[in-house]
């Protein structure tokens, strides 16, 4: 199946300055926390808006690899523990300006933002066995660091006719 999904965010037509934020924290194991607000500034034929959010993750997942060697049909069974730590942090902006042209037509602009930094870690432990015996004990700590972002322009005109259709044309970069 294919199809156009067609997003319309409301934009605020109040006039002046208005805006919103909010803020979220979550614990169950782990946290979870957000923080996002919204700032619009609409006078004459100009309306300015700013988004802004950030995010915060902790999450432990846990593993359990368990194997089984054979030499000279001996058994060396490795049983290695492991906990993946992420800690995820993400931030999206979004800066726009719409100008009035008149009545039926705008013409606007937009820039996104997003960013997301994670600096996992796992710590392990995996346990060398030969019989009923531990013959070894490794400890290993593995860092792996994910950083991604990106930034995107849109610009778009919009104008309504007089029966209510609206035409837009929108380029994104």
């Amino acid at each position: 199946n294919a199809g156009i999904i067609n997003i319309r965010l409301k934009k605020a037509t109040l006039r002046g300055l208005n805006g919103n934020i909010n803020a979220a924290y979550s614990q169950m194991r782990h946290y979870r926390a957000n923080a996002a607000g919204n700032l619009n500034y609409r006078q004459g034929k100009w309306n300015l808006f700013t988004n802004l959010s950030h995010q915060q993750v902790l999450q432990h997942t846990t593993g359990l690899i368990e194997r089984q060697v054979y030499e000279n049909n001996q058994p060396t069974q490795f049983v290695n523990h492991t906990t993946d730590i992420d800690r995820g942090t993400g931030t999206n902006i979004r800066l726009g300006a719409d100008l009035y042209l008149n009545r039926r037509s705008t013409l606007g602009v937009l820039v996104r933002l997003n960013t997301y930094h994670n600096p996992m870690q796992t710590p392990g432990t995996t346990a060398i066995n030969k019989g009923m015996t531990t013959q070894d004990l490794l400890q290993t700590l593995s860092k792996n660091t994910y950083t991604t972002g990106s930034v995107g322009y849109s610009l778009n005109y919009q104008w309504r006719d007089t029966a209510g259709n609206q035409w837009s044309a929108d380029a994104d970069f």
